[in-house]
């Protein structure tokens, strides 16, 4: 891979009154060559694939959210109705109340217990922090090279972002 130096300007300090150099003087710049764009377009692709994954496992326990909140909503509401429909005072209509109103306490604690809500929220916004990362690529990408970042410091960004998304990302 090839390097330039960087030709920093010159900071005179006041207090002294001599020239000192800035600290990227001394740094060279790595350039962008076919391997570092394979990388950042091989970046690209699994930033984009595993948002698809957090959007799919989002809209999977949003589903799971809305289906059992209506369980629960809807089971208590039919132990009610059942009740009124045969009477209080029925022998029947006792049992079938208390398991309809045991299975409707369990499914709302399975609800929360599961904390499908939460979660689907968390993985939308995974999702959308990597497809930020790989739109933030293609645009680089999409530069002719002298107009891009040097290529050290933005694979250093990309490989910080992406350690860091993978670190928090929900299971």
């Amino acid at each position: 891979m090839e390097t330039l130096p960087l030709n920093g300007a010159h900071m005179e300090n006041e207090d002294q009154g001599s020239d000192v150099r800035s600290q990227d003087q001394n740094r060279t710049a790595l350039l962008w060559d076919e391997g570092i764009e394979r990388s950042m377009t091989n970046f690209m692709q699994k930033a984009a694939a595993s948002s698809a994954k957090h959007r799919k496992l989002a809209f999977r326990r949003r589903r799971y959210h809305r289906t059992l909140s209506v369980i629960g909503l809807m089971l208590p509401t039919s132990a009610t109705i059942a009740g009124a429909l045969r009477g209080a005072s029925s022998c029947v209509t006792d049992p079938i109340v208390l398991s309809i109103t045991t299975i409707a306490t369990c499914v709302a604690s399975l609800t929360m217990f599961m904390e499908f809500g939460p979660v689907a929220q968390r993985h939308f916004e995974f999702a959308a922090r990597w497809d930020e990362l790989a739109s933030h690529i293609e645009i680089e990408l999409a530069k002719s090279r002298p107009f891009r970042i040097d290529a050290d410091i933005f694979v250093t960004r990309v490989t910080d972002t992406h350690a860091r998304l993978k670190a928090a990302e929900p299971a």
